[in-house]
C-alpha cells in the first residue's frame, strides 16, 4: 500500500508539471516566429517574418488543449501541419 501511495504521488506531481508547462497559443506563435527568423537569410527577411509571420501564424493556428499537452494545427493553402506542444517544446507530427 505504501508503494502505491508513492507511485500515485509521483504520477500526480508529473501530471501537475505537465499541466503547468503546457504551451499556449502565444507560446507556439513566438516559437514559430523565432524558427522562421532563424531560417531567414537576410535582415529584411527577418524583419518581415517577425511582423507578417506573427500575424499569419495567429490567424492560421488553432489549438486543441489536452491539459498535459496541446496539438497545434497550422492551416496553409493546401495542407494542415500538426505540431505537438509539451513541456514548452514543439514537435511536428504530420504534414
Amino acid at each position: 500500500m505504501k508503494n502505491f501511495m508513492i507511485f500515485l504521488i509521483l504520477v500526480l506531481v508529473a501530471a501537475s508539471f505537465l499541466a503547468i508547462t503546457n504551451p499556449t497559443n502565444e507560446d507556439f506563435v513566438n516559437w514559430g516566429v523565432q524558427k522562421m527568423q532563424s531560417d531567414a537569410e537576410t535582415d529584411f527577411e527577418r524583419i518581415l517574418e517577425g511582423t507578417v509571420g506573427e500575424q499569419l501564424l495567429k490567424l492560421r493556428t488553432s489549438r486543441s488543449n489536452y491539459v498535459i499537452f496541446s496539438v497545434f494545427n497550422v492551416e496553409s493553402a493546401d495542407e494542415t501541419i500538426k505540431y505537438l506542444g509539451i513541456v514548452n517544446l514543439f514537435f511536428q507530427i504530420s504534414n
